[in-house]
């Protein structure tokens, strides 16, 4: 039996410490997982910021795409206009990148002068630094999920596909593990292994596209649209 030791972050100091006894743990507590650092502390995971504003206006960019934008000829940092109806939203580098949006969006009629209806912002990209090796998210009778398991697709940044598919297959492998004698983390290694495998062969696009990006901005373009492919092409 695990005994899982969880801060309880209240207004009220005397509340203190509650302790837990569990037969299994899941993280699934996002990309700066306070879990993985638990039962991972040798990993070094890389991420990032990310930022996002929701706007209500008009751009004139067609609506029925999503627009990246790569001004500085890399990779990252980026941003992109994702339409949501009679809204738009900008995500990516926003603070880092301010005077190129306005260079690039200004055409389409943004300006900074407009104001957003809400703020938010998040941690993106994470993944084992230098993207060598695999990373089976289990140790014990603890495993990782999504966000939390370095499930993000590293080309287009998105992590909610993978965060649903992982999330099922640890929830298959707890139910096996709770109907046999074999232990969990054979169990979930066995079930998430081919995924972690597709997921790092997939990854490897960023190499490619930052590798391409020192030839030409063309060359650039072509690579992040096939990485992008290669990413939407993921069942």
């Amino acid at each position: 039996m695990f005994r899982f030791h969880q801060q309880i972050f209240q207004l009220d100091p005397g509340l203190g410490r509650e302790y837990l006894e569990t037969k299994f743990v899941v993280g699934a507590d996002g990309a700066g997982s306070t879990i993985r650092k638990l039962i991972f502390p040798e990993t070094r995971v890389v991420c990032r910021p990310t930022y996002r504003e929701c706007y209500n206006g008009n751009l004139s960019l067609d609506p029925n795409y999503f627009h990246w934008f790569l001004p500085l000829s890399c990779l990252r940092p980026r941003f992109d206009v994702n339409f949501k109806g009679e809204y738009f939203l900008l995500e990516g580098a926003l603070k880092e990148l301010k005077d190129e949006i306005l260079q690039s969006l200004q055409p389409y009629g943004f300006s900074w002068q407009m104001q957003p209806l809400w703020q938010d912002g998040s941690l993106s990209g994470a993944r084992l630094e230098g993207l060598t090796g695999s990373f089976i998210p289990v140790r014990g009778n603890i495993l990782l999920a999504g966000d939390a398991a370095l499930m993000q697709l590293n080309v287009s940044g998105e992590g909610i596909g993978t965060a649903l598919k992982s999330g099922r297959l640890a929830a298959l492998s707890l139910a096996e593990a709770m109907s046999s004698k074999d232990n969990l983390d054979v169990i979930y290694r066995r079930h998430l292994e081919p995924m972690v495998n597709t997921l790092q062969e997939v990854n490897l696009w960023r190499t490619k596209i930052e590798e391409a990006s020192r030839e030409s901005p063309a060359a650039l373009l072509a690579a992040f649209s096939d990485g992008l492919r290669a990413t939407l092409d993921l069942e």
